[in-house]
């Protein structure tokens, strides 16, 4: 079988002889370290990336020309790297996006579902709850503590008036004193000065806020 053409310049190295694929140390060849075989492999990775720096492209050409062993695993991995690049990608069928989209989006629709039922499920129970105690309270009260309850009502009853008095009162004496020259001129100073501050207030928020062309060149 022909071995394929390279034209990299890690590839233009001597080709060793027919003893160079003896084991390590086999043959009088000299063998390579552990630390030189692993450095070697990434060597080799970088080099099938294109991606060696001068100072590794050294490293690399001195093991190549050094140890015949690593030069022979070193035109395996170039062929395998040919093979594999030569293997045509696979496409997916048109069809299997859409599929995955749907199943996506059925998953997505019956969880929602779950969730919903769950949420609405405990609401329920929540309000069949709340409703069970404050019947139960009711009855109670209703049957335990009824002078209690009217004491309660008669409290309620009697503060509730005294709180619509004193509303009723706060409106009269509210509406009597803006009926007074004295007073509508100073709710009048006042809603002038609200609006000057307000404005004022405004004016310098978008003051503060506003950027110079220059700045944005800058940035």
């Amino acid at each position: 079988m022909n071995e394929p053409k390279n034209d990299a310049p890690w590839a233009m190295h001597p080709e060793p002889g027919p003893l160079a694929v003896a084991p390590a140390g086999v043959g009088g060849y000299p063998a390579p370290t552990p630390a030189e075989a692993a450095e070697f492999s990434l060597l080799m990775s970088l080099a099938l990336d294109e991606a060696l720096e001068p100072a590794e492209m050294a490293r690399f050409q001195r093991y190549l020309a050094t140890y015949p062993t690593l030069a022979t695993q070193w035109r395996r991995w170039q062929q395998m790297d040919e093979r594999l690049r030569a293997v045509p990608a696979m496409e997916p069928p048109p069809e299997f996006r859409a599929n995955v989209l749907a199943r996506l989006d059925r998953q997505t629709r019956r969880q929602r579902l779950w969730l919903g039922t769950g949420i609405a499920f405990l609401s329920l129970l929540l309000w069949l709850t709340a409703l069970g105690g404050t019947y139960l309270l009711v009855t109670f009260l209703f049957f335990q503590q009824a002078e209690w309850l009217v004491h309660l009502v008669h409290w309620v009853a009697y503060w509730s008036a005294a709180a619509s008095e004193g509303l009723a009162a706060l409106r009269a004496t509210v509406i009597s004193l803006l009926a007074t020259p004295q007073v509508r001129l100073l709710c009048g100073m006042y809603l002038l000065s609200a609006f000057l501050i307000l404005g004022l207030w405004t004016r310098l928020l978008r003051r503060s806020t506003q950027v110079e062309p220059g700045v944005w060149a800058e940035g």
